[in-house]
């Protein structure tokens, strides 16, 4: 924490070390910490080899693994110049804004609802595991002995012993594609918008959970793009469900709760719960995934 406290000052003005930016410097911490052992409890079953090429590999991660080349390189080129203030602040909001509040959350459904071979949830544990091996060296420098331990924790020192060992990151501009950035840009936007929106709904009483309401959009202008990802907006969302309506008044936002009754495996109100007689209180991807676990069946 006293590392981490000292690189996060500024070295061309004044540093004051007192209780409130030590209490800071172990928030950051922490969220750090955290971040990587969510990593590596999702990342207890993989191993690289059962990664999908990365041009299988869905979208979301992609695009995730797009803003972590572009971290590795706004982090190397603040190491280079020595303004660790800029590694460490540049570290936690990836952590506590890009992983912890965004990608992580909407990853939830695919690793812990979905077969654990399947291609969805593989795809997942690659950019994880992508995110685990760059986000360690880069924070190694500061938080040396933490990373150590993540880089034995995840058995990445099976040829190189210690994260101190290891080649720093370079990013790879292959993987930086421009326009999945822009449209989840885009994405982005409307998320903030739709759970403005879900909140407005929370408070009047009219759903409890996010994860209970349907979201219909007006698409207006963006209707082309949100057809593009009709699939991923409800997992995008966090929500049970997402209506897409042609619209030509701008974009427009309605919340209201999903039909049907909620799954208590996947947490999602389906209208296909009690669709499978096997699994009568379970949804039907979920009744699926369970007998497909029971019965021993491939992904």
């Amino acid at each position: 924490v006293i590392r981490l406290a000292a690189a996060s000052f500024n070295m061309m003005a004044d540093a004051r070390l007192g209780e409130e930016t030590l209490q800071r410097a172990a928030d950051a911490y922490r969220r750090i910490r955290n971040t990587f052992r969510f990593l590596l409890a999702n990342l207890s079953d993989f191993s690289p080899d059962q990664a999908p090429a990365y041009p299988e590999m869905e979208d979301l991660d992609r695009w995730m693994l797009a803003r972590l080349q572009k971290l590795v390189t706004r982090c190397r080129a603040a190491y280079e110049a020595y303004e660790f203030h800029r590694v460490t602040h540049e570290i936690h909001n990836f952590c506590a804004v890009d992983l912890s509040a965004l990608y992580l959350d909407v990853l939830k459904d695919r690793l812990y609802s979905e077969l654990p071979d399947s291609r969805l949830r593989r795809s997942a544990q690659a950019a994880l595991y992508w995110i685990l091996s760059t986000l360690v060296r880069l924070v190694a420098p500061i938080l040396v002995h933490t990373a150590d331990e993540v880089w034995q924790a995840a058995g990445l020192n099976s040829e190189t012993p210690s994260v101190h060992l290891a080649g720093f990151p370079q990013a790879d501009e292959s993987l930086v594609d421009e326009n999945l950035l822009q449209r989840f840009d885009r994405l982005i936007e409307l998320r903030e918008e739709v759970y403005r929106h879900i909140e407005e709904a929370r408070q009047s009483g009219s759903i409890g959970k996010p994860m209970e309401a349907r979201v219909t959009v007006s698409a207006g202008e963006d209707g082309a793009l949100l057809n593009e990802d009709r699939k991923l907006l409800a997992s995008f969302f966090i929500v049970s469900d997402v209506q897409l309506l042609p619209g030509s008044n701008g974009r427009e936002v309605k919340v209201e709760p999903a039909p049907g009754t909620r799954c208590p495996r996947c947490w999602l109100v389906r209208e296909d719960v009690g669709s499978r007689p096997e699994h009568p209180e379970l949804c039907g991807r979920c009744a699926d995934v369970v007998s497909a676990l029971s019965g021993g069946e491939e992904a």
